[in-house]
């Protein structure tokens, strides 16, 4: 692996013969003044870290051929789902329970060939401490995922890694994460389902969406008007960040969840659009005809009060600053954008 690790570095610096660092045909063109000094690095460093992925990845998959250590060599996801455990005795065997016709959410929930590379505990080890027991409530589990999931839950297994699943989440309505995806990866503990699953929230933005997510959120300032405004502050951030990831998703989308991620906005996303548009037309709107009146509690209620053509949020965010209301105007047409350029192009 060292040698296929040293080739592959060589063809990437540029050839076999030593070079200065850092050098190659996209330096000599910044020395020009055609290229970012930061461009061939960068570039090469991102080279690398896939090239160390995908031997992690091999080495990875050699150890488990050779030694065993993932449940998914003896059994996969769907056998799981379909038999007993092989711990169990041929008298000891539970048969299957038909799955119920009616309710069924098929697409919600699909069985995958391999895990992604991109998956959090892809190359992690994987060995129950109790395999009878955790087949068991797998196959239980699974045919809740199958039969039970509520709309707006998308979650994948895979054959190869049974321990591990992949969930979407469209955000609740309502909400100023309404029309949003959401991405996590999960893993059975060892000893599941006495430890819950170990879960990963994939994020498509730099800050954090929720802070309840990472640490205790706002509710000691409930219902006081220093919680109205910090509450929305913090809405004015999520809407903003929310926008900006979605652009971010649509145009490097999760492979495992193209298809849906694609299905989603073509049908949300203007309406996403036109909802924030029309908070936007509000705000200015008070903003300009009060342009010293500062924004309080009883600002609010006296736009929802005057304003009846518009739905407004049920959520403190009108009226929104101006700072907030320009740059969520042009993030809408940056999103909007990439729509046209991905979403509708997928779509025709």
């Amino acid at each position: 692996m060292n040698e296929e690790v040293t080739a592959e570095a060589e063809v990437i610096s540029g050839g076999t013969q030593p070079q200065p660092p850092g050098s190659c045909s996209s330096c000599d063109q910044n020395q020009q003044g055609t290229v970012p000094p930061h461009v061939c690095n960068s570039h090469v460093c991102i080279k690398l870290c896939s090239l160390i992925l995908t031997q992690l990845v091999k080495a990875h998959t050699e150890v488990i051929r050779r030694f065993g250590g993932n449940v998914g060599s003896a059994m996969s996801l769907s056998e799981a789902a379909d038999n007993a455990s092989p711990a169990s005795n041929s008298d000891q065997t539970v048969r299957p329970e038909p799955d119920s016709p009616t309710g069924t959410n098929v697409k919600s929930f699909s069985i995958m060939e391999t895990a992604p590379n991109s998956h959090k505990f892809k190359l992690t080890m994987f060995q129950p401490t109790d395999p009878r027991n955790f087949y068991r409530t797998v196959r239980n589990e699974i045919k809740l995922l199958r039969s039970s999931l509520p709309t707006g839950i998308w979650v994948k297994g895979f054959e190869d890694r049974m321990d591990l699943y992949s969930v979407m989440i469209r955000g609740p309505e309502k909400t100023p994460y309404e029309d949003g995806l959401f991405f996590f990866d999960f893993q059975l503990p060892p000893d599941y389902p006495k430890s819950p699953p170990n879960c990963h929230y994939v994020s498509y933005c730099s800050d954090r969406l929720n802070p309840n997510l990472y640490e205790d959120g706002y509710e000691k300032q409930k219902g006081s008007q220093q919680g109205r405004e910090n509450s929305r502050m913090y809405n004015e951030m999520v809407v903003l960040k929310l926008v900006q990831a979605m652009a971010k998703l649509v145009a490097y989308p999760q492979a495992i969840f193209k298809d849906e991620i694609t299905a989603h906005f073509g049908q949300h996303a203007n309406k996403l659009c036109e909802r924030l548009e029309s908070w936007l037309d509000v705000s200015e709107n008070y903003n300009t005809t009060h342009p010293l009146s500062p924004t309080t509690p009883t600002s609010f209620k006296q736009i929802h009060s005057e304003v009846a053509a518009v739905a407004l949020p049920e959520f403190p965010l009108i009226p929104a600053s101006k700072g907030f209301c320009i740059t969520l105007r042009k993030t809408l047409v940056h999103f909007r954008n990439v729509l046209g350029q991905h979403v509708n192009q997928r779509c025709s």
